[in-house]
């Protein structure tokens, strides 16, 4: 039984056949340990999200809850109007802004300060198909509430009075704040 258990000398030019059985071992099972813990860097990605991960995010969970017919956002853009029906609603733009400036949104957008969206409704009408109207939120993420709630523009005629934008933010707030 071979009990040498050294590797060759640095600079040696022996070859890999004198390895002994033992380290031969040692280096497999190390190569595999290496091996196993690049295949889990790559499968779970790191839990801080980039700000384009996070935007990502943010948009695709907002336009995956605006789907539903009866969203209150849709219904609320369907009662301004009186005659309309939304067919679809979805974000058109997404900006997020950084605590510290930088292009990281950290855990869970721990680090992000603000999010700036815009929001599109298409309807039918009596009069009028493919109508639109556009809206903003901006929510305040860090003390989790709707910073401002505007309109922003639309090719319908209705009474502005009978919109309440706070809820319409409220709504969208609600979603980011899930995330």
């Amino acid at each position: 039984m071979n009990t040498n258990t050294s590797l060759p000398e640095h600079g040696s030019t022996s070859s890999t056949s004198q390895i002994s059985p033992t380290w031969k071992k040692r280096l497999k099972i190390g190569a595999g340990i290496a091996c196993a813990l690049l295949v889990l860097w790559l499968i779970y990605p790191s839990s801080s999200q980039t700000v384009d991960q996070y935007r990502n995010s943010v948009i695709t969970e907002i336009n995956q809850d605006l789907m539903d017919a009866n969203h209150s956002v849709r219904k609320r853009i369907e009662s301004a109007h009186l005659s309309v029906v939304a067919k679809s609603a979805k974000v058109t733009s997404c900006k997020i802004k950084t605590i510290d400036g930088s292009d990281k949104a950290g855990k869970d957008g721990s680090n992000v300060s603000e999010v700036d969206v815009v929001i599109t409704v298409i309807w039918d009408g009596i009069i009028q198909t493919d109508g639109y109207t556009e809206f903003q939120i901006v929510y305040d993420n860090q003390n989790n509430t709707v910073k401002e709630a505007r309109f922003l523009n639309s090719n319908a005629m209705f009474n502005w009075e009978t919109v309440d934008w706070w809820s319409v933010g409220w709504s969208i707030g609600s979603i980011i704040a899930l995330l």
